[in-house]
């Protein structure tokens, strides 16, 4: 294994790399390679923050090049075994390729990988009237929910998010930028709805939409919704707040009465 210092790799990524490249003590590098696990405590040779998929195939060529891991973020942000980061490797930095196209007329959105979320590609798009699957977790990355099928509150209506997949943008581990979709590459887009993602480094997705509102409904989704909205998000009082126990205590009550009827009908 050819070792992977701090000047080769400054070097090797200078030629029409336009991100920034963090080392460890650097400005910036503790915060960039920090997941949502606080127990994951890794450090990378380089954090390589991609701007474009040229960027992302110059980072993958100087890892392979040195037979070195090159995990990526927001890859795995949520998970807890911390893959987003290694030890010694080279670490993508997806969070600058952000941005989302919707074609409300359409139905499609083209969302770049990035820091982007669904929960805030619904705010940003709420004029539009369209909508598609996101995490239950409103600040899931679209990349990570994705990959991983996509389960969320408007699944039974809409399927996972990767069933409303389109195509994925993805630079392969030999650098080569392709776009996978039923028409191209069948076989790479099967195993990207729902594989995980590890058959390159996804760079955009594009979804098919559907018509009407992405907001919560009935139920105890809606209470959840309600009680952020109404309560705030740590639970302090908010002017509407008063409405939300009634509900919710309706919702606790019908629970009660279902699990009742289900042990009866199972007593023997």
């Amino acid at each position: 294994m050819k070792p992977l210092d701090s000047a080769h790799a400054t070097l090797a990524l200078d030629r029409g790399f336009r991100g920034v490249q963090l080392r460890p003590g650097d400005p910036g590098y503790d915060d960039a390679r920090r997941v949502f696990n606080g127990a994951i405590d890794r450090r990378p040779a380089l954090i390589a923050r991609c701007t474009n998929a040229a960027d992302v195939a110059a980072a993958i060529g100087l890892a392979g090049a040195h037979d070195r891991r090159s995990p990526r973020r927001p890859r795995g942000w949520h998970g807890v075994a911390g893959h987003a980061v290694c030890v010694g490797g080279v670490m993508l930095d997806l969070r600058p390729m952000d941005g989302i196209q919707v074609d409300p007329l359409a139905r499609t959105a083209r969302a770049r990988r990035g820091r982007l979320h669904l929960g805030r590609a619904r705010r940003r798009h709420a004029g539009a009237r369209v909508a598609v699957t996101g995490g239950r977790v409103s600040s899931t990355g679209v990349a990570g929910l994705t990959l991983g099928s996509g389960s969320g509150w408007l699944e039974r209506k809409l399927g996972y998010a990767c069933d409303n997949l389109l195509a994925v943008e993805l630079v392969t581990a030999g650098g080569e930028t392709v776009i996978a979709s039923e028409s191209s590459h069948p076989e790479l887009f099967w195993g990207l709805r729902g594989g995980g993602g590890d058959f390159g480094v996804a760079t955009a997705f594009h979804f098919r939409l559907h018509p009407g509102n992405a907001r919560p409904g009935t139920g105890a989704r809606g209470v959840r919704h309600g009680y952020r909205g109404r309560g705030g998000r740590h639970g302090s009082p908010g002017r509407r707040g008063g409405g939300v126990q009634p509900e919710w205590s309706a919702v606790m009550r019908s629970v009660r009465i279902a699990r009742s009827l289900t042990s009866h009908g199972t007593r023997r």
